[in-house]
């Protein structure tokens, strides 16, 4: 008798186990699901107003972390990897001279700038985006720690395939795909490379569920991944632009191919990707395309450049050069990168301060002195730029063990197919991130992080699906992720509230906003001024009602928030030219822009153009300025763009017919 009590609390206690997994499991369940809406959603709106579209996404994961704590315990080592990078990425927040002043700074500190104590020039900008950092790490953690049944990966790995090839066809019904060589419209996300990694990814989980399908003997799975596949490599191929794409998909499949091996794939899975491989690279080579034509192009400056240069003429090498440039800016860019990152080492300039502060550290990329650089071409560069070399070893050491993990335990466990195509859908991102930015867009990288978790993860009670040897057999602690939601869900808020409220704005729009809101008023001024000339009548409005006083004032209230705000700074001294009274103010201004941007050409004949009305020993002295950066934009290797003579052109027109302009205009140099 009591051995039958003793195996009904067996029974008993194995049957609340399983109750326990399922509801898990459950819980999961909903997690993917809300994670695949709201990811898709993010990719698709990922233009949208900068404040509302993260209080949306913020609040989201906020309620969904809140209401669904994590079910494993993620390794120790994953946790102290990431402890690591945001300790290590604060300290942009220390003294500065604890670390040294680089010249530049003390140059800008006295021309008036608020340079401040810290290491960080703008504490309130850099503050918000080490948030966004943090955020991005912790929900990382977070969605690594559910639990998808074998059923749940092949159902949102395929809704994936099946999301992207969506916003692939629906990008391609809204939107005009650029003609070659001019601007690439193709997909939602700004920057058209972004766009081809998030195809990359569906592509190669698209060949993942085909496989897993044929082998399932799931044969309407099949056609749906067939179709959703097929959708995202013509993509790729046919519609975006961008190289990036072609080369993921191709660094992709030689990554996945090998961690099925032919005795897994069988006579008839070698068949399927020969069949699709071959088909792919027919339509490819066949077919006329923007990005075929870049490769081609591409090829060809590449030939110039290695075979030329050596066997031609001194005085014929600056075309060779500029050939090589134009093959890719990236080089030069990485290189002055590198020079910024040899200052700030330890530190880093502080999270989202790579724009205003890379222009002091542009010598090779001054080459390209038509455009600025708002990343250096790599998320590793950029991390290393912003939060210093130590956390951005850490981030990498955390990703390196994760990703190892993971491929161990897909290589021990089942559906090996469908979750190593998952894992390597999931490592194109901090691949491309070596060449470029993906990693910096919020959607990429948690549409990486879901990847990856359908990858890792199997039900905790089937040692062969591969996840005995991964997960922790320890409960997680859930505290750390209630605190990390209502940190997201107030975050959330405050952000609905500055983007349709009235609550201050994040500092990262301060600038932005201001000037938006400077120009409607400039606009707004204009259109009087045309009123009243064609009422016959003047036009000068008190001070309490000037649009170009208030102007003024809003752009005075963001000075102090983003100081190193060049174009704050160009549209302040602009404005204050319109008052006879603030002459000083416009000096300063333009003094400070000068200083915050000192190798573009453009720059000081801007300037000068706006005080040749009113000060043409100014506008001389401006013109100077210009030659003299266009001559030493004009010996840096690789420009054959004779910028010296353009820029003579260009003050000797603007002078023309006007005396006391033409009197004052600069000698070559």
């Amino acid at each position: 008798m009591e051995r039958m009590n003793d195996s009904g609390k067996e029974r008993g206690g194995r049957r609340a186990s399983e109750d326990m997994r399922f509801s898990e499991e459950v819980g999961s369940r909903h997690v993917f699901a809300a994670m695949w809406a709201l990811l898709l959603g993010a990719t698709l709106l990922v233009a949208a107003p900068w404040a509302g579209y993260h209080a949306v996404v913020f609040g989201c994961v906020g309620l969904l972390m809140w209401q669904c704590p994590p079910v494993e315990a993620v390794p120790r080592l994953w946790w102290w990897l990431a402890v690591v990078f945001v300790v290590a990425g604060s300290a942009a927040f220390l003294p500065a001279g604890w670390f040294g002043m680089p010249a530049w700074r003390q140059r800008l500190a006295e021309l008036g700038v608020e340079t401040g104590s810290l290491v960080v020039i703008q504490v309130r900008q850099a503050a918000e985006a080490y948030a966004w950092f943090a955020i991005t790490v912790v929900g990382a953690l977070w969605l690594v720690g559910q639990r998808p049944s074998p059923q749940q990966v092949r159902r949102w790995a395929l809704a994936f395939s099946v999301g992207v090839a969506g916003y692939a066809i629906l990008a391609r019904l809204l939107q005009h795909t650029a003609q070659s060589g001019g601007a690439e419209l193709f997909g939602f996300f700004p920057n058209r490379n972004h766009t081809a990694t998030y195809l990359a990814m569906g592509a190669i989980c698209g060949l993942g569920n085909v496989l897993q399908a044929l082998r399932d003997k799931r044969f309407l799975a099949l056609a749906v991944a067939l179709v959703a596949a097929g959708v995202c490599l013509w993509a790729v191929a046919g519609w975006s632009m961008s190289r990036g794409g072609v080369v993921l998909v191709a660094i992709g499949g030689l990554a996945w191919l090998p961690m099925l091996g032919p005795r897994y794939l069988g006579k008839h899975g070698l068949w399927a990707l020969g069949l699709i491989a071959l088909a792919a690279t027919g339509l490819f080579c066949i077919t006329d395309s923007g990005v075929k034509e870049r490769f081609a192009k591409t090829v060809e400056q590449a030939g110039v450049a290695m075979h030329a240069a050596d066997s031609l003429p001194a005085e014929q090498k600056k075309p060779v050069l500029e050939a090589a440039h134009e093959l890719d800016l990236r080089i030069p860019i990485a290189l002055d990168t590198l020079d910024l990152i040899r200052d700030f080492k330890w530190t880093g300039i502080g999270a989202g301060q790579f724009y205003d502060i890379f222009p002091q550290y542009r010598n090779l990329s001054a080459v390209v002195n038509d455009s600025d650089s708002y990343h250096p071409e790599s998320d590793w560069l950029w991390m290393a730029a912003e939060a210093g070399v130590p956390a951005t070893l850490a981030l990498a050491a955390l990703v390196m063990a994760a990703f190892w993990q993971a491929r161990r335990a897909i290589l021990g466990g089942r559906d090996r197919a469908l979750r190593s195509a998952c894992l390597v859908a999931a490592m194109l991102v901090p691949i491309h991130g070596l060449f470029d930015v993906p990693g910096h867009r919020l959607p990429l990288a948690w549409s990486a992080v879901f990847l990856f978790t359908l990858a890792l993860h199997g039900p905790a009670h089937n040692p062969s699906y591969g996840a005995s040897h991964t997960l922790l057999p320890v409960a997680p602690r859930v505290w750390p992720f209630r605190l990390a939601a209502l940190s997201l869900l107030v975050l959330a808020a405050w952000l609905a509230l500055a983007q349709w409220g009235a609550v201050p704005q994040p500092a990262q729009v301060v600038a932005s906003t201001a000037v938006q809101q400077a120009t409607d008023l400039c606009l707004e001024d204009l259109a009087l001024q045309q009123a009243a000339l064609a009422e016959h009548r003047s036009y000068q409005p008190a001070p309490a009602e000037d649009r170009l006083e208030k102007a003024l004032g809003i752009l005075a209230q963001a000075v102090p928030v983003a100081p190193l705000g060049r174009d704050l700074l160009r549209y302040q001294g602009f404005l204050a030219l319109h008052f006879d009274d603030k002459f000083a103010l416009a000096d300063h201004s333009f003094a400070l822009e000068l200083a915050l941007d000192p190798t573009w050409v453009e720059c000081p004949l801007r300037q000068a153009e706006a005080w040749a009305p009113h000060d043409p020993q100014r506008c001389a002295a401006l013109w100077r300025e210009a030659l003299q950066r266009a001559a030493r934009f004009d010996r840096l290797p690789g420009s054959a763009h004779r910028s010296s003579e353009q820029t003579l052109q260009r003050i000797q027109q603007l002078a023309k017919g006007k005396p006391e302009l033409e009197a004052v205009v600069p000698r070559a140099q």
